[in-house]
């Protein structure tokens, strides 16, 4: 019987691929951010008359992204909109409820305000517009 032995040390190979993966892990989580960046910008640049006169900047606010991981937060963006401090909490509330319970890396992106779904609903524009952008430029950016 012919005996091979290992020439090398497996602890150090499992080392190896743990820091692989990390790495890969870290690089989708940087192509997230970007593509969470664009999304964001591109919902606020959408004006009157698709989209909607945003009378207290809360609902502009409330429109940020998340990138998680196993469900822990490790990116939040949210900006900002004229006086909408309360749309900017309202949007990383409503974030941080939808990925709390998700698994691998996800994004989400959300317009946080209790009323954006009846803005949407009247045929206004505040953030399913984006969507149809948004699987052709993350398909792009991981496909790097």
């Amino acid at each position: 019987m012919l005996r091979v032995k290992s020439n090398f040390n497996i602890n150090a190979f499992a080392c190896d691929i743990d820091e692989m993966i990390t790495n890969a892990q870290t690089d989708i989580v940087e192509r997230l951010k970007k593509v969470a960046r664009a999304q964001v910008k591109m919902a606020k640049d959408i004006n009157p008359p698709t989209g909607y006169y945003d009378d207290t900047g809360d609902l502009s606010s409330s429109k940020g992204a998340m990138v998680f991981v196993d469900g822990k937060e490790v990116y939040n963006y949210f900006t900002l909109t004229d006086q909408g401090e309360n749309g900017i909490k309202e949007g990383r509330k409503l974030a941080r409820q939808v990925g709390a319970d998700t698994t691998g890396i996800a994004l989400v992106i959300v317009a946080g305000m209790y009323y954006a779904r009846y803005v949407e609903g009247k045929n206004k524009d505040v953030i399913s517009g984006t969507s149809d952008y948004l699987v052709d430029m993350l398909r792009e950016e991981l496909k790097k």
